[in-house]
């Protein structure tokens, strides 16, 4: 038995732009043919766990969701290994950056719904980037964030053109105590320390005995790095940066020849 993980955006959805929300009939049926082999196929996303359905529902197979950059998985079965960080967190990442004057909005989960300080920042004045999380996320003052102790997928949504300084900065205020990643042009997300793709594919493999021989992943963005290190085999997706590229064994154009080739062996 072996285990396959995709990323999703740039990976297994890209066929007809980087952000869409559709799997090509053709690399379903490859999935298909894997889990039928009798191998374990899994997700591995920054998207957030609660949209998990809309997924499976796209793909029309039974697979274990690693959502939130690691932080959040979600098995076949329906249970749950949510990783957390404060909402303490969101508030002091808020006053710094209006205290800096930064274009961008932060988001968390509470509850499962997500909520926000403001809605006049980035990217609500500039729609294409906008998420639906982030756009039917709850608009709340700061004392009502009191009642909440902790979250998940929190998320800086910064206009591009401050993108690097606010990452360097969350890394010199807040790398020693959370995992920070980069993985858009302009969302910056925050996960516990030592949590990320990688500690999800792990544990997942671990879940079903896999060693790492037989652990095979493919993406093509910064996130994917982390899981690139701790797979026996690793795949980018030919439209990935040079510097994505250098991590991995092999690279190709589309995620279903990857699993062909690993069916041929």
């Amino acid at each position: 038995m072996k285990l396959f993980v995709s990323d999703i955006d740039g990976t297994l959805y890209w066929y007809d732009n980087k952000n869409n929300n559709k799997c090509s009939l053709v690399c379903k049926k490859a999935i298909k043919k894997w889990i039928d082999a009798g191998n374990i196929f899994a997700i591995a996303t920054a998207r957030v766990h609660i949209i998990r359905d809309s997924i499976l529902d796209d793909l029309g197979l039974p697979v274990d969701y690693i959502g939130g950059n690691g932080a959040e998985i979600v098995y076949k079965d329906g249970t749950k290994d949510i990783h957390y960080v404060p909402v303490s967190l969101f508030l002091e990442v808020n006053k710094w950056l209006e205290e800096e004057n930064i274009d961008a909005t932060v988001k968390i989960c509470v509850d499962g719904k997500f909520i926000a300080l403001h809605n006049d920042k980035y990217p609500f004045n500039y729609l294409a980037r906008m998420r639906k999380n982030l756009a039917n996320a709850k608009i709340i003052s700061k004392d009502d964030c009191t009642k909440f102790i902790n979250g998940y997928n929190m998320s800086i949504i910064c206009s591009p053109k401050f993108m690097s300084y606010v990452e360097e900065m969350m890394q010199q205020k807040f790398g020693d105590k959370f995992t920070i990643i980069a993985n858009d042009i302009d969302n910056i997300d925050f996960m516990p320390l030592n949590i990320n793709k990688g500690k999800g594919v792990t544990i997942l493999a671990d879940r079903y005995h896999i060693a790492k021989d037989d652990i095979i992943v493919i993406g093509d963005d910064r996130n994917d790095i982390a899981m690139f290190e701790v797979a026996g085999k690793s795949y980018a997706m030919a439209h990935s940066d040079i510097d994505i590229k250098k991590y991995v064994d092999n690279e190709v154009d589309l995620i279903e020849e990857a699993i062909y080739r690993e069916l041929r062996g």
